[in-house]
Protein backbone atom coordinates (compact mmCIF):
# COMPACT_ATOMS: atom_id res chain seq x y z
CA UNK A 1 0.00 0.00 0.00
CA UNK A 2 1.40 3.50 -1.03
CA UNK A 3 1.25 6.36 1.52
CA UNK A 4 -1.98 7.91 2.06
CA UNK A 5 -3.43 5.99 -0.15
CA UNK A 6 -6.50 4.94 2.24
CA UNK A 7 -6.74 8.61 2.90
CA UNK A 8 -7.10 9.55 -0.83
CA UNK A 9 -9.12 6.90 -1.82
CA UNK A 10 -11.72 8.14 1.46
CA UNK A 11 -11.62 12.14 0.00
CA UNK A 12 -12.32 10.41 -3.29
CA UNK A 13 -15.10 8.39 -1.62
CA UNK A 14 -16.88 11.04 0.32
CA UNK A 15 -15.46 14.33 -1.71
CA UNK A 16 -15.71 13.37 -5.38
CA UNK A 17 -13.08 15.42 -7.04
CA UNK A 18 -11.74 17.30 -3.74
CA UNK A 19 -8.28 15.60 -4.11
CA UNK A 20 -7.89 16.28 -8.03
CA UNK A 21 -8.85 19.57 -7.44
CA UNK A 22 -6.21 20.24 -4.87
CA UNK A 23 -3.18 18.43 -6.64
CA UNK A 24 -4.14 20.78 -10.05
CA UNK A 25 -2.64 23.61 -7.89
CA UNK A 26 1.04 24.60 -6.59
CA UNK A 27 1.27 24.86 -2.85
CA UNK A 28 2.14 28.44 -3.33
CA UNK A 29 -1.58 29.22 -4.75
CA UNK A 30 -3.05 26.97 -1.79
CA UNK A 31 -1.37 28.47 1.13
CA UNK A 32 -1.63 32.23 -0.21
CA UNK A 33 -4.12 34.58 0.83
CA UNK A 34 -6.03 34.21 -2.78
CA UNK A 35 -6.83 30.60 -1.54
CA UNK A 36 -9.86 28.73 -3.68
CA UNK A 37 -8.91 25.86 -0.99
CA UNK A 38 -12.23 26.92 0.44
CA UNK A 39 -14.08 26.89 -2.46
CA UNK A 40 -12.85 23.55 -3.27
CA UNK A 41 -13.87 22.09 -0.02
CA UNK A 42 -17.11 23.43 0.04
CA UNK A 43 -17.57 22.70 -3.89
CA UNK A 44 -17.24 19.07 -2.90
CA UNK A 45 -19.64 18.91 -0.02
CA UNK A 46 -17.19 18.70 2.75
CA UNK A 47 -18.64 21.23 5.16
CA UNK A 48 -21.43 18.27 5.75
CA UNK A 49 -18.28 15.48 5.84
CA UNK A 50 -19.30 14.21 9.85
CA UNK A 51 -23.04 15.09 9.32
CA UNK A 52 -25.08 12.08 9.12
CA UNK A 53 -26.38 11.38 6.10
CA UNK A 54 -30.08 11.65 6.79
CA UNK A 55 -29.68 15.42 7.76
CA UNK A 56 -27.76 16.43 4.08
CA UNK A 57 -24.43 15.10 5.11
CA UNK A 58 -21.84 12.98 3.81
CA UNK A 59 -22.19 10.31 7.04
CA UNK A 60 -18.53 10.06 7.78
CA UNK A 61 -17.29 8.18 10.76
CA UNK A 62 -14.55 9.50 12.75
CA UNK A 63 -11.63 7.29 10.95
CA UNK A 64 -13.26 8.61 7.68
CA UNK A 65 -13.16 11.98 8.86
CA UNK A 66 -9.11 11.63 10.09
CA UNK A 67 -7.96 10.17 6.92
CA UNK A 68 -9.80 13.59 4.73
CA UNK A 69 -8.37 15.18 7.22
CA UNK A 70 -4.56 14.09 6.86
CA UNK A 71 -5.17 13.80 2.72
CA UNK A 72 -6.09 17.45 3.56
CA UNK A 73 -3.12 18.68 5.25
CA UNK A 74 -0.62 16.39 2.62
CA UNK A 75 -2.15 18.79 0.14
CA UNK A 76 -3.41 22.13 1.79
CA UNK A 77 -2.11 22.22 5.51
CA UNK A 78 -4.13 25.56 5.68
CA UNK A 79 -7.07 23.99 4.87
CA UNK A 80 -6.86 21.02 7.17
CA UNK A 81 -6.51 23.79 10.16
CA UNK A 82 -9.07 25.75 8.52
CA UNK A 83 -11.34 23.28 8.31
CA UNK A 84 -10.79 21.56 11.76
CA UNK A 85 -12.83 23.17 14.45
CA UNK A 86 -16.05 23.22 11.72
CA UNK A 87 -15.48 19.65 11.98
CA UNK A 88 -15.59 19.64 15.31
CA UNK A 89 -18.52 21.51 15.57
CA UNK A 90 -20.50 19.71 13.16
CA UNK A 91 -19.88 16.50 14.69
CA UNK A 92 -20.94 17.94 18.12
CA UNK A 93 -23.91 19.54 17.18
CA UNK A 94 -25.99 16.43 16.63
CA UNK A 95 -24.89 14.97 19.91
CA UNK A 96 -25.92 18.09 21.51
CA UNK A 97 -29.56 18.29 20.42
CA UNK A 98 -31.75 16.07 22.26
CA UNK A 99 -35.57 17.16 21.45
CA UNK A 100 -37.55 16.33 18.83
CA UNK A 101 -37.54 20.28 17.72
CA UNK A 102 -36.74 21.91 14.86
CA UNK A 103 -32.98 22.31 15.92
CA UNK A 104 -31.84 19.13 13.41
CA UNK A 105 -32.10 21.69 10.91
CA UNK A 106 -29.58 23.81 11.61
CA UNK A 107 -27.03 20.97 11.08
CA UNK A 108 -28.99 19.67 8.02
CA UNK A 109 -29.20 23.85 6.78
CA UNK A 110 -25.26 24.46 7.09
CA UNK A 111 -24.46 20.71 5.08
CA UNK A 112 -27.29 21.29 2.62
CA UNK A 113 -25.79 24.62 1.83
CA UNK A 114 -22.02 24.08 2.35
CA UNK A 115 -21.42 26.58 5.01
CA UNK A 116 -18.53 26.70 7.07
CA UNK A 117 -18.95 26.89 10.97
CA UNK A 118 -16.89 28.57 12.93
CA UNK A 119 -14.74 28.11 16.08
CA UNK A 120 -18.01 28.79 18.43
CA UNK A 121 -17.02 25.99 20.67
CA UNK A 122 -13.22 26.82 21.13
CA UNK A 123 -13.84 30.31 22.79
CA UNK A 124 -12.76 30.82 25.96
CA UNK A 125 -14.87 31.30 29.32
CA UNK A 126 -13.81 31.13 32.43
CA UNK A 127 -15.12 27.93 34.36
CA UNK A 128 -16.30 26.45 30.82
CA UNK A 129 -15.90 23.52 29.18
CA UNK A 130 -15.97 21.83 25.51
CA UNK A 131 -18.82 19.65 27.15
CA UNK A 132 -20.80 21.94 28.73
CA UNK A 133 -21.45 24.68 25.80
CA UNK A 134 -23.44 27.67 26.36
CA UNK A 135 -23.91 28.12 22.83
CA UNK A 136 -27.62 28.62 21.10
CA UNK A 137 -28.88 27.97 18.22
CA UNK A 138 -31.92 30.66 17.09
CA UNK A 139 -34.39 31.04 14.32
CA UNK A 140 -34.54 34.12 12.11
CA UNK A 141 -37.42 36.05 11.09
CA UNK A 142 -36.27 34.60 7.45
CA UNK A 143 -36.23 31.20 8.78
CA UNK A 144 -31.90 31.36 9.13
CA UNK A 145 -30.37 30.42 12.09
CA UNK A 146 -27.90 32.04 14.25
CA UNK A 147 -25.76 31.11 16.91
CA UNK A 148 -25.26 33.62 20.41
Amino acid sequence: MRFLERERATVAKLLPGLDESLRALSLMELEGPSSPGIGLFRDSGGPGLLVPESWQGRGATALDALRVQRALGSRAPSLAVATTMHHFSMATLPALITDEGMKWMLVEGVASANQIVASGFAEERPDGGILSPSMTATEGPTGGWSAG
